[in-house]
This record gives C-alpha cells, structure tokens and sequence, in this order.
C-alpha cells in the first residue's frame, strides 16, 4: 500500500512508506504497526498529530561518523522539520517486537522515548507523544475525537511484544561508535595521504570551528572533485584514486549489500583532520557534462553490485 495521496493538505505528500520499507535493515521487514501508522495517516490533515514525515532515511555519515556503517542498527521511521529523526534500536540482543523507540536528535541529542512500538503509538494517542506533538491549537478537536480514536485502535489490534533484553545506554553506544570511527580515520593510510595532497585547504588552527568542503560525484570512470566554485581542483588529478580506494574501502563485510556511493565530501578541520562524508542515496551531481548516465551507474554496480534496499529510485530512472 501507497503510500502519498497527492494532497497538499493531508499527510500524504509527507508519507513514503515504500520508501520506509527500503530503507529498513536489510534482513527485517517493517513493522506492521509502522505500516498501519503511516496508513492511517494518509489522509489526515497535516499537521493534525503534529509537523512529521515518514520517508525514505538511514542513520548515514552526515549525522554521526561512518555513520552508515550503523544501517542495520537502526530503522528510520518518522523525521522532523528540525532534522530529528526517530528509530527503532535493533541492539545487541533485542527481542523481536521489543525493540526500544529511540530520538535521534538534528543537534545529537539521543533519547530512549519509548520501551517497544506499541507504547509509542499509545502515547501518541494519548496525546502524549514524545515530541509533544506541536500540534496547532485550531486542530485539537480533531485530534481528540478523530485522530486519537484512529490510533487507539491500531494500539488496541497490535499484540502485547515479550519482554525484551536490558536496553544498553545509548549514548554510551554512540560515544563508542565515534571514537571507533574517528580513530579509524585518523590511521587510515588513504586518508592520511588524502590529507598531505590537500594540506593547503585545512582551515586555520585559529578557527577550530572553520571546514572546507569538497564536493565529491563520481560514477563509472567519471570522477569530478569540486570546491565552492564549482570547478574542479588543481589536485583533482592525484586525489581521484585516493577517492576511489576510500570508496572502495567501505564495501567491506558487514556491507557489500550497500554496494559504493557516488556522492560525498570531503571535510577538512585543523581540529579533527580529514573525513570523507559519503551518502548512499544522493544522486552524483556533476558540474560539467550533464546528468549521469545507466552505462556510468551500471559501471559500478557490475564491479559492486547493491541490494534491493540500497537501489533508490533515481537508479532506475536513468537513460
């Protein structure tokens, strides 16, 4: 079922839920309850149970460090206007239906909101919601008498989960997970040597605060590597197969599902070094030349081919 009804005043442009189920971890199918929610949904006034949307979203490396390298921790469900995000927490043990119900903050902030996905969708009910809602006042009878009756009985028809395995601390697990990260980076031959060729770009060690960004698209044996005007780098030439080992790199077990991204930046710090910030999803946008090509696409995907979940759209979409 599908998913966006096309009304600007409903729910249904905001709601994905085919994109929802691809971008869960491989392996899991979406909850039935999440289904169900993002349904009901559908055709109910924007913003009547507050300011959400349920579309396609992975944990990735724009919100933590190697932060795709956590996709199969995490299944993205709902998201914010403020870049917050809610999941379900598949740790190290978790019992099947009881998996915690996590926020997973624009700003960092990380909380445990609810102890399984039925709770959560009562307290939405309630009017209790984790996000307190923000729901305009003008809607608020229908949020009592339509929209909460809606969810009660989504509640109601969805069985009590087993008792579920001690939750662990979840910023201790993503404290964890950065360090990992950070210290891989900051051993990383690659990398290392990616930092010596663009030594003159690290921002001033006066401004800790400072990044250059370098936008990366690559696709097929076509690689383009930009800084703020657009126009390739002078050293374009000798980074082009560092980028490509980078890339490469990732397509490791757990991963190869994921296949190689074709879009990323590259962050300089004189605080925190190099990073290669790579996104799955994102179509490669080139300066010059055009829209990539299927043949380009089809290049990679030969060598490092991806999984269902990992192919979006625009693949598929090309010529």
């Amino acid at each position: 079922m599908t998913e966006a009804s096309g009304h600007e005043d409903t729910y249904g442009a905001e709601i994905d839920l085919d994109g929802v189920r691809r971008t869960w971890p491989d392996g899991r199918d979406l909850p039935d309850i999440v289904d169900r929610f993002g349904s009901y949904l559908l055709d109910k006034p924007l913003e009547s149970v507050g300011y959400l949307r349920m579309l396609a979203r992975r944990v990735n490396d724009y919100w933590i460090e190697r932060g795709a390298d956590l996709s199969q921790d995490f299944g993205v469900f709902m998201q914010f206007s403020e870049g917050t995000a809610l999941a379900v927490w598949f740790h190290l043990g978790v019992v099947d239906g009881a998996e915690p119900v996590v926020l997973l903050g624009g700003e960092g902030e990380l909380k445990i909101v609810a102890p399984n996905l039925k709770v959560f969708v009562a307290k939405w009910a309630s009017g209790r919601g984790p996000l307190e809602l923000r729901r305009p006042r003008r809607e608020r009878s229908l949020w009592l008498e339509d929209v909460a009756l809606g969810l009660c009985e989504i509640v109601e028809s969805t069985p009590d989960p087993a008792i579920g395995a001690r939750v662990p601390n979840l910023q201790a697990f993503f404290d964890a997970h950065g360090e990992r990260a950070l210290a891989q980076d900051a051993s990383d031959p690659t990398l290392l040597e990616m930092a010596r060729v663009l030594a003159a770009y690290v921002p001033q060690a006066s401004q800790p605060w400072a990044r250059t960004l370098l936008r990366v698209a690559i696709a097929g044996d076509r690689v383009e590597i930009v800084g703020r005007s657009r126009k390739p780098i002078p050293e374009s030439e000798a980074l082009i197969p560092l980028i490509r080992r980078v890339r490469e790199d990732r397509v490791a077990a757990p991963h190869f599902a994921r296949g190689l991204w074709h879009s990323a930046t590259i962050q300089l710090s004189a605080t925190h070094g190099i990073s290669v910030i790579a996104d799955w999803e994102e179509e490669p946008t080139f300066a010059t030349g055009g829209r990539v090509t299927r043949m380009q696409i089809e290049a990679d995907l030969a060598r490092f081919p991806r999984g269902d979940r990992w192919r979006p759209p625009w693949m598929d979409e090309l010529t």
